[in-house]
C-alpha cells in the first residue's frame, strides 16, 4: 500500500490516508521530495509511526510518499531486525521503537 501525501499549502492526510494523490500533486506541480517507508505488522506502534510520519510531514509542509510494508520476507530483506521501523530515502533511521517528534523533524528536515 503506498499513501503519496501533498502537504502543499498545509492540506492535512485525509481519513484515507491520502490527500491529493499523485494526480493532485502532478496537477500541483508538487514533486515529492523524500520517500518514506514504514515496516512492520499492523499494531498499536506500528498505527502510531504511520500517524506520526504523516503529522510531521504535514506540519513541515512537505510533500512525502509513504510507501507500507507489512511482508515479513520483504522486512527482513531490507535489512531490519526489529520493528516498526523507519527508512527515509532508502537509509534506516529508526527500528524496534518509536521516534519522538522532534527525532521525526530531524529525519525529514
Amino acid at each position: 500500500m503506498n499513501h503519496h501525501l501533498s502537504v502543499e499549502n498545509g492540506l492535512a492526510p485525509t481519513e484515507s490516508g491520502l490527500v491529493n494523490g499523485v494526480l493532485g500533486a502532478a496537477i500541483k506541480g508538487i514533486q515529492v521530495s523524500m520517500k518514506l517507508e514504514i515496516l512492520g505488522q499492523e499494531g498499536a506502534k506500528f498505527d502510531r509511526l504511520h500517524q506520526l510520519a504523516f503529522q510531521v510531514a504535514g506540519d513541515l509542509k512537505r510533500a512525502v510518499e509513504i510507501k507500507v510494508i507489512h511482508d515479513t520476507s520483504e522486512i527482513v530483506r531490507r535489512g531490519v531486525s526489529w520493528t516498526p521501523a523507519l527508512i527515509v530515502n532508502g537509509e534506516i533511521k529508526c527500528a524496534g521503537r518509536l521516534p519522538s517528534k522532534a527525532e521525526l523533524r530531524a529525519y525529514l528536515s
